[in-house]
Protein backbone atom coordinates (compact mmCIF):
# COMPACT_ATOMS: atom_id res chain seq x y z
CA UNK A 1 0.00 0.00 0.00
CA UNK A 2 1.34 3.19 -0.81
CA UNK A 3 2.23 6.26 1.22
CA UNK A 4 -0.35 8.97 2.52
CA UNK A 5 2.19 11.31 4.29
CA UNK A 6 5.91 10.70 3.89
CA UNK A 7 8.23 13.10 6.15
CA UNK A 8 11.87 13.10 5.45
CA UNK A 9 14.34 15.20 7.88
CA UNK A 10 11.48 17.57 9.04
CA UNK A 11 13.05 20.46 10.74
CA UNK A 12 11.70 23.55 11.90
CA UNK A 13 13.92 26.46 13.58
CA UNK A 14 11.92 29.66 14.45
CA UNK A 15 13.15 33.10 13.70
CA UNK A 16 13.84 33.15 17.94
CA UNK A 17 16.79 29.98 17.39
CA UNK A 18 13.99 27.47 19.01
CA UNK A 19 14.70 24.39 17.42
CA UNK A 20 10.53 23.03 17.36
CA UNK A 21 11.08 20.12 15.21
CA UNK A 22 14.42 18.45 14.97
CA UNK A 23 15.03 16.06 11.98
CA UNK A 24 11.56 14.23 12.66
CA UNK A 25 11.40 11.10 10.06
CA UNK A 26 7.82 9.37 9.69
CA UNK A 27 5.48 7.44 7.20
CA UNK A 28 2.26 6.68 6.57
CA UNK A 29 0.30 4.20 4.85
CA UNK A 30 -3.05 5.04 3.10
CA UNK A 31 -5.38 3.51 5.48
CA UNK A 32 -3.51 3.36 8.70
CA UNK A 33 -4.70 5.01 11.94
CA UNK A 34 -1.35 6.81 13.34
CA UNK A 35 -1.30 8.17 16.36
CA UNK A 36 1.58 11.20 16.99
CA UNK A 37 2.00 10.90 20.77
CA UNK A 38 5.21 12.70 22.52
CA UNK A 39 5.32 14.91 25.84
CA UNK A 40 4.57 19.10 25.80
CA UNK A 41 7.11 20.89 23.53
CA UNK A 42 8.28 17.59 21.55
CA UNK A 43 7.00 19.72 18.31
CA UNK A 44 3.72 17.77 17.48
CA UNK A 45 1.58 20.72 16.92
CA UNK A 46 4.39 22.62 15.17
CA UNK A 47 5.05 19.37 13.00
CA UNK A 48 0.91 18.96 12.35
CA UNK A 49 1.50 22.70 11.53
CA UNK A 50 3.65 22.10 9.11
CA UNK A 51 1.90 19.03 7.23
CA UNK A 52 -1.55 21.08 6.85
CA UNK A 53 1.06 23.52 5.36
CA UNK A 54 0.35 26.48 7.87
CA UNK A 55 4.10 26.58 8.69
CA UNK A 56 7.30 26.48 6.06
CA UNK A 57 9.54 23.85 7.22
CA UNK A 58 13.12 25.32 7.75
CA UNK A 59 14.52 21.55 6.55
CA UNK A 60 13.65 18.60 5.42
CA UNK A 61 11.07 17.37 3.25
CA UNK A 62 7.10 16.35 4.23
CA UNK A 63 4.78 15.09 1.68
CA UNK A 64 0.94 14.81 1.65
CA UNK A 65 -0.71 12.21 -0.66
CA UNK A 66 2.59 12.60 -3.21
CA UNK A 67 2.17 16.51 -2.60
CA UNK A 68 5.15 18.45 -1.30
CA UNK A 69 3.58 20.46 1.42
CA UNK A 70 6.11 23.69 0.67
CA UNK A 71 6.01 23.94 -3.42
CA UNK A 72 2.01 22.20 -3.75
CA UNK A 73 0.12 23.52 -0.48
CA UNK A 74 -3.32 24.07 -2.15
CA UNK A 75 -2.64 20.51 -3.58
CA UNK A 76 -2.04 19.05 0.31
CA UNK A 77 -5.26 21.31 1.44
CA UNK A 78 -7.21 19.40 -1.19
CA UNK A 79 -6.21 16.09 0.52
CA UNK A 80 -5.92 16.60 3.89
CA UNK A 81 -8.96 17.66 6.78
CA UNK A 82 -8.13 18.64 10.56
CA UNK A 83 -9.52 18.30 13.72
CA UNK A 84 -7.99 20.48 16.33
CA UNK A 85 -8.39 19.72 19.88
CA UNK A 86 -9.97 23.14 20.55
CA UNK A 87 -12.79 22.52 18.87
CA UNK A 88 -13.49 25.04 15.60
CA UNK A 89 -17.18 25.07 15.00
CA UNK A 90 -19.20 28.46 15.11
CA UNK A 91 -21.28 28.35 17.98
CA UNK A 92 -24.12 30.85 16.67
CA UNK A 93 -24.52 28.34 13.79
CA UNK A 94 -26.42 25.36 13.69
CA UNK A 95 -24.24 21.52 12.73
CA UNK A 96 -26.09 22.27 9.14
CA UNK A 97 -25.67 26.13 9.02
CA UNK A 98 -21.06 24.81 10.21
CA UNK A 99 -21.31 22.26 6.96
CA UNK A 100 -22.77 24.60 4.53
CA UNK A 101 -19.99 27.00 5.37
CA UNK A 102 -17.72 24.35 5.47
CA UNK A 103 -18.70 22.82 1.77
CA UNK A 104 -18.73 26.78 0.23
CA UNK A 105 -15.45 28.14 2.01
CA UNK A 106 -14.29 25.11 -0.17
CA UNK A 107 -15.44 26.74 -3.32
CA UNK A 108 -16.29 22.88 -4.70
CA UNK A 109 -19.81 22.22 -5.89
CA UNK A 110 -19.63 18.76 -5.46
CA UNK A 111 -19.02 18.91 -1.75
CA UNK A 112 -21.44 21.51 -1.40
CA UNK A 113 -24.08 19.01 -3.11
CA UNK A 114 -22.90 16.00 -1.12
CA UNK A 115 -23.33 17.80 2.50
CA UNK A 116 -26.67 16.60 3.59
CA UNK A 117 -25.42 13.18 2.79
CA UNK A 118 -22.62 13.79 5.32
CA UNK A 119 -24.90 14.98 8.07
CA UNK A 120 -27.07 11.82 7.50
CA UNK A 121 -24.07 9.39 7.77
CA UNK A 122 -23.13 11.10 11.18
CA UNK A 123 -26.62 10.11 12.02
CA UNK A 124 -27.07 13.70 12.97
CA UNK A 125 -30.05 14.95 11.73
CA UNK A 126 -31.46 16.15 15.18
CA UNK A 127 -28.40 18.15 16.45
CA UNK A 128 -27.95 19.42 12.32
CA UNK A 129 -31.34 21.85 13.55
CA UNK A 130 -29.50 23.08 16.72
CA UNK A 131 -27.40 26.11 17.73
CA UNK A 132 -24.23 24.58 18.40
CA UNK A 133 -23.48 26.59 21.29
CA UNK A 134 -26.11 24.34 23.37
CA UNK A 135 -24.44 20.95 22.25
CA UNK A 136 -22.79 18.89 24.25
CA UNK A 137 -18.84 18.54 23.86
CA UNK A 138 -19.16 14.82 22.77
CA UNK A 139 -21.75 16.17 20.05
CA UNK A 140 -19.20 19.33 19.08
CA UNK A 141 -16.27 16.92 18.49
CA UNK A 142 -18.54 15.06 15.56
CA UNK A 143 -19.68 18.36 14.38
CA UNK A 144 -15.70 18.93 14.36
CA UNK A 145 -15.36 15.81 12.40
CA UNK A 146 -17.54 15.68 10.28
CA UNK A 147 -16.51 19.16 8.88
CA UNK A 148 -12.94 17.68 8.36
CA UNK A 149 -14.42 14.91 6.50
CA UNK A 150 -17.19 17.38 4.67
CA UNK A 151 -14.59 17.37 1.22
CA UNK A 152 -13.44 13.81 0.22
CA UNK A 153 -10.45 13.95 1.92
CA UNK A 154 -7.84 10.93 2.30
CA UNK A 155 -6.08 11.96 4.99
CA UNK A 156 -7.37 13.57 8.35
CA UNK A 157 -5.19 14.86 11.34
Amino acid sequence: MANIIEVSELRKVFSNGVVAVDNVSFTVAEGEIFGFLGPNGAGKSTTISILTTLLAPTGGTARVAGCDVTRHPMQVRLHIGYVSQDLAVDDNLTGYGNLRLQAIAMVNPLTYAVTPMRIAATQGWLWSQMWVGVLVLGIMAALSVTLAITQFNRTIG
